[in-house]
């Protein structure tokens, strides 16, 4: 016959529960604490949300899901990026706009922080603005600053933007001017963009109106303002300053006249008929003469060509000089 204790402890089976225990708490405290305030963030795969911490734990979720980066265009909206402002237990309160509520809580093991997704060559088909992607210009700025360099540099994103312009010294030891260090407003007005329709950033720079002190001229984004709009901003001997921004050239007729005004977007109601817009600057000589692809849009047809003219009277009046190439049908 054998005996049997009326009550067995496992001592190593609760030692590994016990073990387990730590360890999954230690797992969760650790991917937290991968994450840190004010870090970018994007969802792994959807994801639940909640509005407090105390809902998260006992799963009364928020009814909207952060989404997974995605490759449509036509769903770019919500490709989110949320911003954390705390990490605890294994979760992550997250600022982000999808919701009403100013923030959101998500689990940690859902996220991923936005410089390794953009940095995964898995994601290349969602990512936009290669690093790789620099631009420069060699421009007059002042009488005291010749041939300084201009450098338009992009950084990797999932939703566009993120451009930076940086003045330097001819010999690009020393960055004089950078967009990084101004106000929030001027750096959205000042928008250098690039996403899978367009690369938006400046086209020229040069000294326009012939003061000595150069413009930075581009057009701005097609799909936020009408055919033909630019701004214009101009260096004043330290840094690059808001001018007349907004700008559209609106010319009524088939023919281009000798001189017509450029109206302010928010002045121009967009119902001339035949007109003529500015459509791509290529470039500004010592002179000021700006060329440029210029469209006419009619009513039966499209037509483009390439021109050469002057902006005069703090770029509100357009002078036409030529027709390098004749305005020709577009064809598709």
């Amino acid at each position: 016959m054998i005996k049997t204790k009326p009550y067995a402890i496992n001592l190593p089976c609760i030692a590994l529960l016990a073990i387990f225990v730590l360890l999954a708490s230690f797992v969760r405290q650790a991917a937290a604490a991968d994450f840190s305030p004010g870090q970018k963030v994007v969802a792994k795969v959807d994801t639940k949300t909640y509005l407090s911490l105390e809902d998260a734990k006992n799963g009364q979720e928020e009814p909207v899901e952060l989404l997974a980066p995605i490759e449509y265009m036509s769903r770019r909206d919500l490709n989110e990026v949320g911003e954390v402002i705390e990490a605890k237990d294994g979760w992550l309160h997250i600022a982000a706009s999808i919701s009403d509520a100013d923030s959101l809580w998500v689990k940690a093991a859902d996220m991923t922080p936005l410089d390794d997704f953009l940095a995964d060559p898995a994601n290349s088909a969602i990512t936009q603005c290669p690093s790789s992607l620099v631009r420069h210009f060699v421009a007059d700025l002042a009488p005291d600053l010749k041939q300084a360099v201009i450098r338009i540099t992009t950084s990797p994103t999932i939703d566009g933007g993120n451009g930076v312009l940086e003045v330097l010294t001819p010999d690009e030891s020393k960055v004089i001017w950078s967009t990084k260090d101004q106000p929030e407003d001027l750096i959205a007005r000042l928008d250098i963009d690039c996403n899978r329709l367009i690369m938006h950033w400046p086209q020229i720079i040069g000294d326009i109106d012939g003061d000595g002190f150069a413009e930075l001229l581009y057009t701005e984004f097609p799909l936020s303002y009408p055919d033909g709009t630019f701004s214009i901003y101009k260096w004043d001997g330290k840094a690059f300053v808001e001018q007349p921004y907004n700008r559209v050239l609106a010319v009524s007729g088939p023919e281009m006249p000798a001189t017509a005004t450029l109206h302010e977007v928010a002045d121009y109601q967009g119902n001339e008929t035949p007109y003529f817009f500015l459509a791509d600057f290529r470039g500004v000589d010592a002179a000021g003469v700006i060329t440029a692809e210029i469209y006419l849009s009619g009513a039966d047809s499209n037509e483009s060509g390439i021109a050469r003219f002057t902006l005069s009277d703090n770029c509100s009046k357009f002078t036409f000089i030529e027709w390098l190439s004749p305005p020709a049908k577009i064809t598709q």
